[in-house]
């Protein structure tokens, strides 16, 4: 009797300890993903030789207070039409505080280029695909600048942090948010972050498939929540594919792109399916082992909760 207490003592340690793994590596991966995202918007403003890079400064790792005392320090120190500084923290993928000495500068910042007035403003880009705009304690706003299929979940977030302000909905008295944004299909850098969210985990799933046997086929429900949480024509298909149709010179219409990223969905969703029906047969059978430690179930539960993650 003892001996079992002590196995079963044992295993809920070990599915513990597994857990609080899974979740630190979960942690660690949306923390990765906000450097991906501002080191891509940096390397995008820096690989534009139009831009007068002197007016840029990128702290990477910082806070407000710190990005705003090095923009005072620059503002004070030198005349230009405008200056930026940019860092990123543990809740926003971008910040960048500009000021601007003209009523109608263009400032590119990666992801888009604003038209943020005369003064001081601060930009703030949440993973969400959300950017809140501050020209004043008073004065917050907040819009959502991309497509996805719950998009209403992410519009009311905007208005959470908005105090109800969003878009048009400011009124006159706020200072309006205009941007301009980039294509990410047409840019450089700003795909890295949708290579790494199809490719890498693409990769991992099939060494790991390999290693644990059909059930670990479960994890690609992994793209399904990218899905259902981003847009799914450009997470499933226009940019990690698009060196393919750069390559061929293929002109898709926005139809076409639609249903060739569903019918993705649908292949990596009958993969998942496939480990469910896998591990169901088995335990039917009672044919017991199916190759799959806790250790596999942790990672498992990892991949399925990874999107969530990276898009809050």
């Amino acid at each position: 009797m003892n001996d079992l207490m002590k196995i079963g003592e044992h295993k809920i340690g070990k599915v513990l300890m597994v857990s609080l793994l899974i979740l630190l590596m979960l942690v660690a991966a949306r923390f990765i993903n906000l450097a991906i995202c501002w080191n891509s918007a940096k390397l995008e403003v820096q690989d534009n030789t139009s831009l007068p890079q002197t007016n840029y400064r990128f702290l990477g790792l910082s806070d407000y207070e710190t990005a705003q005392g090095k923009l005072n320090g620059l503002v004070n120190s030198q005349i230009r039409e405008f200056t930026v500084v940019s860092y990123y923290d543990l809740f926003h993928s971008a910040v960048f505080l500009i000021h601007s000495r003209s009523k109608s500068p263009l400032v590119n910042v990666g992801i888009m280029s604003v038209l943020p007035g005369k003064g001081f403003f601060a930009y703030f880009f949440h993973p969400t695909e959300i950017l809140e705009f501050r020209a004043s304690e008073s004065n917050r706003q907040a819009i959502y600048y991309s497509s996805a299929i719950f998009s209403s979940i992410y519009w009311n977030i905007a208005r959470r942090l908005s105090g109800q302000q969003v878009g048009e909905e400011a009124g006159d008295s706020a200072q309006p948010i205009s941007f301009i944004i980039n294509r990410v299909e047409d840019a450089d850098y700003l795909k890295i972050p949708y290579y790494v969210y199809f490719y890498f985990p693409l990769l991992l799933i099939l060494i790991l498939t390999a290693f644990y046997g059909k059930p670990f086929c479960i994890s690609f429900f992994y793209y399904l929540g990218l899905f259902l949480l981003f847009d799914f024509r450009r997470v499933l298909f226009t940019i990690p594919f698009s060196w393919l149709i750069t390559l061929l010179g293929l002109n898709i219409s926005p139809t076409m792109t639609a249903v060739i990223s569903v019918g993705f969905a649908i292949l990596f969703i009958i993969g998942g399916l496939s480990g469910v029906v896998y591990v169901i047969n088995k335990r039917k059978e009672n044919l017991g082992n199916i190759q799959l430690t806790i250790w596999g179930k942790g990672l498992i539960v990892f991949f399925i909760l990874l999107p969530v993650f990276l898009r809050f």
